[in-house]
């Protein structure tokens, strides 16, 4: 999935498209403009949509997880998108690291932020910052799959490959479709000696990535 938000003075334009992991052929795109007093209902439109297009199933526990607004605060969430769009980019990352901070002041439960905040500090090589940040999402949203990932990954980077595996597969059952995650998580068995348990997640991420970065080597190991 790829997309932009832009905020104006009265009205925010969210464009969304998906493509196909495996050809790369779009497969559905949308342009949604609505009055900035309706930044909170975007969120969950825009997710029926996309579960509408891929024609999922779900159940009415996991679609009312995956359209729930991430908070109550128009603020709190107008500044979270804003520093979205900047948190990847070692110029911007400094405001992006502002505007989330800004976000958790006025809503201290956008478990999102935290996980954004802490890639920040990953990313700036500080690992310590980073896990506090992942476990505090973790404590908000037992099951926000990127936090346990990132904590997982975290935990596997620092050379404790069994202590990461419960995470890794934390992130699978709540995003079945994660890929990377699959891909750590064979990783990780093969540290702990286990080649048995890892082949078939080295199997999932092919599948789910098959031109994917990590690919040529989740082969190798088949």
């Amino acid at each position: 999935m790829r997309g932009s938000v832009q905020l104006f003075d009265d009205r925010i334009r969210v464009e969304a498209q998906l493509f196909d992991a495996t050809t790369g052929k779009r497969l559905w795109a949308h342009r949604y403009q609505r009055p900035r007093a309706e930044l909170l209902k975007i969120q969950s439109v825009l997710m029926e949509a996309i579960v509408a297009a891929l024609a999922l199933q779900l159940s009415e526990s996991e679609r009312a997880r995956l359209v729930r607004p991430a908070t109550t605060s128009p603020r709190a969430y107008e500044l979270y998108l804003r520093a979205s769009q900047l948190d990847e980019d070692p110029v911007t990352m400094d405001e992006a690291e502002r505007l989330y901070r800004e976000a958790v002041g006025l809503d201290p439960w956008l478990a999102i932020a935290y996980t954004n905040l802490g890639n920040i500090r990953f990313r700036r090589q500080d690992a310590d910052a980073a896990e506090k940040l992942y476990r505090k999402a973790l404590e908000i949203d037992a099951r926000q799959p990127e936090a346990q990932y990132n904590l997982g990954y975290v935990t596997l980077e620092r050379g404790d490959p069994e202590g990461s595996i419960p995470l890794f597969l934390g992130a699978i059952q709540s995003d079945p479709k994660f890929a990377d995650a699959y891909f750590n998580l064979a990783m990780a068995y093969e540290q702990v000696g286990d080649s048995q348990k890892a082949r078939p997640h080295w199997k999932n991420y092919i599948q789910l990535e098959p031109t994917g970065t990590w690919t040529e080597i989740a082969k190798r190991h088949l």
